[in-house]
């Protein structure tokens, strides 16, 4: 094993199907053989696999954004007849360049100018339909030290604006690694936990899609090289589902820790791979695309090995959100055109909250509570022009948890008293939010 190639295996031409395969082999020099299809065999000299592929620079150490080049020669002389293929060139960030050669050429030659990314570049040999990997050079970033040093390392808050009014924690790290146990860092078990199983992250919701609509910016919490960023997908779910591809940025820190930032709005991100981005740059907005049930944003931290961090617990974040806040109301929808069914039909609205009605009109109302226990009563109160209370639309919260982050709630209501009514918000007998101002025209 060389340092400028890790070869998974040899190579085996079969000339008269033209099938390609690699099989498993040990570092030693070997034979490459071609059978034909009467069953006899040709054998070439033995190659050293360090002598099949070889890379200009093997290494290096770049500068972010500077374009360089990277040379791959196969080196061919020890094969007759060989039949077109595809190389794809592959850098850290999945950007490819494919380039393709002939019958012809006893060597092939591969080049790429490209602005450099820190981690091990590639080239994709493709087979009559499979994809084979042979790792050719490693490129580090200046200034880049890969040490992973938790000290090093200090984070702002992704959102700007105010916990459990502007944006909420809907889920923390889950810290038992059994399924389906839950342990948050404050030794929350199950339906007392603010996370859910397998929970590697830090998350950060907001009211429903209109408020994402408006674009909630997601600031950069370090700074860092971009590694990836992904864009163009849906981005408006209500529902997990497995393998919904996200929109994501993920950036490299100077000290090798990994910063991702998931479920971004659809054509939102801001950044592009290999750009250097300083903490308080606009990374995108907050959406719900890929494996998510609303929006919100999924921050994490990954160090060199690996390993995910809780952001909270292990002390990452300057200004951590706080554990569990008073009960507050976070917001209210309000129309008349379809009933509220679920908490999806909550989350799915778009446009502006009705203000007003006519007379006699029938209002379906949705309302969300933040940091509510079971056994809580929350209600709606209203108060007629006059400021006189005249009914509310309470109930007792239950389910299977303890605590909820979240709350939803809807209902209906007509009034036939024309005028501005109030709808006051209370969390047992305490009242919670502002109130919402309501006209009957």
């Amino acid at each position: 094993m060389t340092k400028s190639l890790y070869v998974f295996g040899f190579l085996s031409l079969f000339f008269s199907s033209g099938i390609f395969l690699f099989q498993n082999c040990s570092n030693s020099a070997r034979s490459v053989t071609n059978s034909t299809t009467e069953g006899s065999q040709q054998s070439f000299p033995e190659v050293s696999e360090p002598e099949l592929f070889t890379a200009q620079p093997a290494s290096k150490v770049a500068v972010l954004g500077e374009k360089f080049s990277l040379t791959v020669k196969l080196n061919t002389a020890a094969f007759t007849n060989l039949p077109e293929f595809e190389w794809q060139y592959k850098h850290p960030g999945s950007d490819t360049f494919v380039a393709k050669t002939d019958q012809t050429m006893d060597t092939i030659l591969f080049e790429s100018f490209r602005s450099a990314q820190q981690g091990q570049y590639r080239v994709i040999t493709r087979l009559d339909g499979k994809e084979y990997t042979s790792e050719v050079a490693t490129v580090k970033l200046a200034g880049f030290s890969n040490t992973c040093d938790a000290n090093e390392v200090s984070m702002g808050s992704p959102l700007n604006g105010v916990q459990n009014v502007d944006w909420y924690v809907s889920s923390h790290f889950d810290h038992d690694s059994t399924s389906p146990d839950t342990l948050d860092y404050m030794n929350k078990k199950n339906g007392d936990a603010i996370t859910y199983d397998g929970h590697d992250a830090l998350d950060m919701a907001i009211l429903n899609f209109s408020k994402m609509d408006t674009n909630v910016p997601v600031i950069a919490v370090t700074d860092g090289a971009v590694e990836l960023a992904v864009d163009g997908n849906f981005d408006r779910n209500t529902v997990k589902v497995n393998g919904a591809p996200a929109n994501k940025v993920t950036v490299r820190h100077s000290t090798g820790f990994l910063v991702s930032y998931y479920h971004l709005k659809k054509d939102s991100v801001k950044v592009l791979a290999n750009q250097m981005v300083k903490r308080g740059d606009l990374i995108g907005y907050v959406g719900s695309s890929g494996y998510s049930s609303g929006p919100h944003l999924h921050l994490s931290l990954m160090d060199c090995s690996g390993k995910k961090f809780d952001l909270v617990k292990d002390g990452f974040l300057e200004k951590p959100p706080v554990y569990l806040l008073p009960p507050n109301h976070l917001g209210s929808f309000l129309r008349t055109s379809t009933p509220f069914t679920s908490s999806a039909d909550v989350l799915n609205v778009s446009g502006d909250s009705l203000k007003s009605s006519t007379l006699g009109s029938k209002v379906y109302y949705a309302a969300s509570y933040l940091s509510v226990k079971k056994d809580d009563v929350i209600a709606e109160k209203f108060y007629n022009p006059s400021g006189v209370f005249v009914f509310e639309n309470k109930i007792v919260v239950g389910g299977t948890r303890n605590i909820y982050t979240r709350y939803n709630k809807w209902n209906s209501f007509t009034l036939n008293v024309r005028g501005n009514w109030s709808i006051r918000h209370y969390v047992n007998t305490t009242k919670v939010g502002a109130d919402i101002v309501f006209n009957v025209r």
